[in-house]
């Protein structure tokens, strides 16, 4: 029995349906390998992007090194699609290091056709220099469909890893992918994260390079994010020179902090990856992206302290009607969101979280009254206590009423 703590499948969105306004569904992702939310940034970025939802599949977890390969296969079996249809209802693949030995080989020939037939997309990051992940990904049929030659990799330098500076290729023909961030300043984040050599195929389109890297041979400069159209239906598919687990996506173990636009940059990926119109106005999306992650975090502070006021014996009935309110808010301003009308999204997460400061304000004073009885029983306990041994020494030390002085004292 896996402990709750540790279930690793998600499906997490602030919205879970199509926008019937504006036709567009919410997209759903596929993530394998490395995907543990422990130390994984993937499910941060479905729970805080209105416009993703998807399932995490663990199938290695050499990071967090927790999961038995009987836990690892197990989650396969529960959380992985049980037919190439079902495998369909997904939009977007991600692969961080997935350890292909335990998926069933049909599932991979699933994958590599939805990539190959039916213009899935997909992001991956699959250099390794560890065997027991590589040798599986590169006997299957998948390396065909990733615009990266992973055997050259493995040939010249898959145990070089280093860090390195960010260079955007600033090419205006380019779709503003990542392009937008350039003036917002992500090059002067030094280091940028950490990277393996990628060697782009031929036909591929690049985005952005790893440069300054002080690899064994000196430094040396590299794309960083590659992308080509591959297959009978034109799929977009993605390959980073970055693992999931660098800075580069926010990773919060050891970061640094600054800003990368992570969440933008993975979620602008897959909305250019299935032909979606990418946002005219970057900061503004940056900025409701961020509130919509807020908000998210703020409700889980929430809910906790009503927990807490729940268990000294106070109602938060109320106060949990008004946070269903505030979602239903915000549940609105993600189909705003999804139909791109971003100024109303905006005021209607502002409209959230004023509600969401008031039952904040009233969950306090609730919070106040129930622990005023739990002090008053402690007050009146300690006084009473107080009170007797005060008492008792005053009349057994001071006024020494149970004292008796002998009258005659016997010779012997």
């Amino acid at each position: 029995m896996v402990p709750c703590s540790r279930v690793v499948t998600v499906l997490l969105a602030l919205i879970t349906g199509p926008c019937a306004a504006c036709g567009q569904d919410v997209i759903n992702i596929l993530a394998m390998g490395q995907v543990d939310p422990s130390y994984s940034p993937i499910s941060d970025f479905l729970r805080a992007e209105p416009s993703l939802e998807g399932t995490l599949v663990v199938s290695r977890s050499i990071h967090a090194g927790i999961y038995t390969t009987e836990e690892l296969r197990r989650f396969i079996r529960i959380y992985m699609p049980r037919s190439y249809e079902a495998l369909l209802g997904y939009d977007f693949f991600v692969y961080d290091q997935p350890y292909l030995d335990h998926h069933d080989p049909v599932q991979i020939e699933w994958m590599y056709a939805a990539l190959e037939k039916e213009g899935v997309g997909a992001l991956g990051f699959t250099q390794s220099a560890y065997p027991e992940m590589y040798a599986p990904w590169m006997n299957s049929n998948l390396p065909k469909a990733f615009p990266h030659d992973q055997e050259k990799f493995i040939t010249l330098a898959f145990d070089d890893i280093g860090a390195y500076n960010l260079e955007i290729v600033d090419d205006p023909s380019l779709p503003p992918v990542i392009r937008p961030y350039k003036a917002l300043g992500i090059e002067s984040v030094k280091p940028f994260g950490y990277t393996r050599l990628l060697f782009a195929k031929e036909g591929t389109t690049e985005w952005a390079r790893a440069k300054d890297i002080p690899f064994k041979l000196g430094k040396a400069s590299c794309p960083l994010l590659l992308s080509w159209e591959f297959g009978d239906r034109n799929s977009r598919i993605w390959a980073t020179g970055d693992q999931f687990v660098s800075p580069m996506w926010g990773y919060w173990w050891g970061g640094d902090g600054k800003e990368r636009y992570a969440l933008d940059i993975f979620t602008n990926i897959i909305w250019y990856s299935l032909r979606r119109e990418l946002p005219s106005d970057p900061m503004l999306v940056h900025m409701l992206r961020g509130r919509f992650k807020d908000y998210v975090l703020r409700t889980g502070v929430l809910y906790s302290l009503l927990d807490f006021v729940e268990k000294f014996g106070a109602s938060s009935q109320s106060l949990q009607q008004q946070v269903t309110e505030a979602d239903l808010l915000v549940d609105r301003a993600g189909k705003d969101y999804l139909s791109q009308d971003f100024e109303s999204s905006q005021a209607l997460l502002q409209e959230a979280f004023d509600l969401t400061y008031r039952i904040e304000q009233r969950a306090l004073i609730l919070k106040a009254r129930a622990l005023f009885w739990v002090y008053a029983v402690e007050w009146s306990a300690i006084t009473g206590t107080l009170s007797i041994v005060a008492f008792l020494t005053w009349t057994l030390m001071v006024k020494r009423r149970l004292y008796r002085e002998a009258g005659v004292t016997r010779q012997v």
